[in-house]
């Protein structure tokens, strides 16, 4: 029974119990009876009380409120009975309209109105026949209208509030399917949305499966031929290829970005290795159309940077190639320069500038929508998907920055991006206005030989472990591959390799659970591993390092990338340099590397800044003592959680001072304590805090040199 309901029916059953004691107790009052006939009637309605009590959930809503209003009426003629009053009986008829009325039941109210008009009417013939001490007819009748307005008025009311209640649960219930309408469409959207992100990540891995054996192909044919007329074909293919490829890369980083996992990862990096590789990298595109490329940059930009090199890179090759695409004649210019905000961050700029077609001015909202090109009956033959400039300036939002246009229809536009950047060094980087131009197509030369390593590639695409094994073909190395899982782990059982490149998406066993499989029978202790995929995902780098491989290398695989990887990633001691220009440029420190520190790798961290690395090597040498204990702490309590912090923080910090080899031993340490694998890290432990030690003493010496050379550089 609903709350109204059980509200009347609770005020009406207390009604009845006062109304009996009421009348047991009137002896003292009024004689009109005797003592008996008031105690019975006192009796009846306590048991109509009780009666009522007891039934009230028991029995039918209507059912009761009969009861009820029968009781009621029972009692109204008792209490004017006991007390020789009508006004008593017509008092209590009212009173039990107002308290009938909080059933809020207007179908209810309308049968009590009946019953009520029955009873008045059964009950006024004394009074018309002229019954002994019957009220006069007058009297009655009077008291009658008024009890029947009484019950009239409370039915009015009762049917308003109904109707009040019934409109508010409609407006609910409105409401209701309106929330309801709109959380089916929200889960529809997100549910499209993640179809969709499916779709482009599985679209992804089946359109760069088969563009990596057309590239990679491609390239063996690029370095192998020698007919002019072929390697002019493979050029086109190579042409044709990359678009492809840039298609893709576009689609796939809009729906990042739509469905919110696109990432922003800060990184160390020199703004003239970004400007120089970019300008190398579309230098050719400039040729091919006559245009001219003019670069200026203020050479007091600090020269070492923390941001999403990536991105930026991404930003401004966007803005670099649309002006190429929509400039026919004259030049580009690319301004770079910076505002200082506060003492370590500056403001990056850049602003290119073309002489091309122009932008009209009722294109200017359109221009960083998705999948929309401006003018695009005018430019219909030009390339690209209309992603281009939309990717860029959701970019340059997710990195605080803004970027604005200039331009007049018909003469040419100017895009100007601004982009906050952390300074890792104040060095400025010099003057880098005059940049390298890309050289024209050459014979490709291996830039290392390494006969005796042996490297096993794992792939269940035929045509990928061609092209590995050509891209590989002249430095010498000992190629082996296997189509799967199973075999790769049948292999590493008989033979022992120095580096695996492993595929992600395999039938049967994937690379993921391979590479597990490979961890828990030791079958590659301390070799590399290497995943190889086509699924261009966002913070795929950093899932990869996760799961336990050392590096990530995407799909289609260039030849370029592979060889510096596999260069990095081999023992020293087996790599032979042949090419010069792989050699390392030249840095301040023209010293040999020592045999645990490369000076040349930590420059790369310092911005070439020799005083930033005497700090560095500082901090490095005063935490030896409290990490050495933190390690043996942890070691002994076996708390992998914590050893597991403390390895890496050793990998980063041996990094940052060119110790790349601890760095590596400590990355071992630290995935083995994500793993719990205590046993690897007992094997190993002892020769971890030895190899420490030895880079921590040449540190020290490092240091001591630095001092002598550059002496107050401490205050720096």
């Amino acid at each position: 029974m609903n709350e109204d309901f059980y509200r009347g029916s609770k005020s009406g059953t207390l009604l009845f119990f006062v109304g009996s004691i009421i009348i047991i107790i009137s002896g003292a009052v009024n004689e009109a009876l005797t003592f008996p006939i008031r105690l019975s009637n006192g009796l009846i309605l306590l048991v109509l009380f009780l009666l009522m009590a007891f039934l009230q959930n028991r029995i039918k809503k209507l059912s009761y409120q009969i009861l009820q209003e029968l009781s009621f009426i029972a009692m109204a003629v008792m209490l004017g009975a006991v007390f020789d009053s009508t006004t008593m009986f017509f008092c209590t008829m009212a009173l039990h309209s107002v308290i009938m009325l909080m059933h809020i039941d207007s179908k209810f109210m309308r049968l009590q109105g009946k019953i009520m008009f029955a009873v008045l009417a059964l009950i006024s013939i004394p009074s018309f026949i002229g019954f002994p001490k019957a009220a006069e007819p007058l009297e009655y009748v009077t008291g009658a209208l008024s009890v029947m307005g009484v019950q009239w008025l409370c039915s009015i009311l009762a049917k308003s509030i109904e109707l009040r209640d019934r409109r508010n649960r409609e407006q609910e219930l409105s409401l209701d399917d309106l929330l309801k309408i709109v959380e089916d469409k929200c889960d529809e959207a997100r549910t499209a949305t993640k179809s969709k992100s499916d779709f482009l990540s599985n679209m992804s891995h089946e359109i760069r499966t088969p563009l990596n054996a057309v590239l990679g192909m491609n390239e063996l044919i690029l370095r192998e031929s020698n007919d002019d007329a072929i390697i002019g074909y493979a050029c086109n293919v190579e042409n044709s290829g990359r678009l492809l490829l840039s298609l893709i890369n576009d689609i796939l980083d809009f729906s990042k970005i739509e469905s919110g996992r696109m990432e922003i990862i800060p990184v160390r990096y020199q703004i003239t290795s970004v400007v120089n590789d970019i300008v190398n990298m579309l230098s050719r595109r400039f040729e091919e159309k006559g245009l001219a490329l003019n670069v200026k940059a203020d050479p007091s930009i600090p020269g070492c940077l923390l941001g999403d090199e990536v991105r930026i890179r991404q930003i401004l090759t966007n803005i670099m190639t649309n002006a190429v695409k929509y400039t026919d004649t004259g030049s580009v210019d690319l301004t770079v320069s910076y505002e200082k905000k506060s003492d370590d961050v500056i403001i990056l700029s850049f602003s290119v500038k073309d002489t091309g077609r122009g932008i009209r001015e009722e294109d200017r909202q359109k221009l960083f929508r998705g999948f929309t090109r401006v003018d695009e009956v005018k430019n219909r033959h030009i390339e690209g998907t209309g992603l281009g400039l939309s990717i860029t300036y959701q970019l340059v939002s997710m990195m605080s920055g803004t970027i604005d246009v200039n331009s007049v229809y018909g003469e040419g536009s100017e895009f100007i991006v601004k982009i906050p950047q952390k300074i890792i060094s104040s060095e400025p980087a010099g003057d880098f206005g005059t940049v390298t131009k890309a050289s024209p197509q050459h014979k490709y030369k291996e830039s290392f030989t390494a006969p005796d390593a042996c490297l096993l590639v794992t792939d269940d695409n035929k045509s990928n472990l061609q092209v590995v094994e050509g891209l590989l073909k002249l430095t010498k190395i000992q190629v082996d591959t296997a189509s799967s899982g199973a075999e790769c782990i049948n292999r590493l059982k008989e033979k022992k390799y120095h580096l695996l490149l492993l595929d992600h998406m395999m039938p049967g066993m994937d690379g993921v659970e391979t590479l597990r499989r490979i961890k828990e029978e030791n079958l590659a202790p301390d070799i590399p591993v290497v995943a190889l995929t086509a699924n261009a995902i966002s913070g795929a780098r950093d899932m990869y390092m996760e799961y336990g491989f050392e590096d990530y290398l995407p799909k289609p695989i260039s030849g370029n990338s592979l060889e510096k990887l596999v260069k990095k990633l081999l023992p020293p001691e087996l790599v032979h340099i042949t090419s010069e220009e792989e050699q390392l440029p030249e840095r301040k420190l023209t010293e040999a590397p020592a045999s645990l520190i490369d000076r040349n790798v930590a420059m790369t961290y310092c911005g070439d800044s020799e005083e930033l690395y005497m700090i560095i090597l500082q901090t490095y040498c005063d935490e030896y003592e409290e990490r050495v204990k933190k390690f043996h702490d942890f070691y002994e309590q076996k708390d992998m959680a914590n050893y597991r912090i403390v390895a890496h923080s050793l990998k980063s910090n041996s990094l940052n001072i060119g110790a790349e080899s601890l760095s590596a031993q400590a990355k071992a340490h630290e995935f083995a304590a994500r793993d719990e694998n205590f046993e690897t890290i007992s094997a190993d432990f002892h020769r971890l805090m030895e190899n420490y030690k030895a880079v921590a003493d040449e540190a020290r010496k490092i240091l001591a040199e630095l001092e002598e050379k550059l002496p107050g550089a401490e205050s720096f």
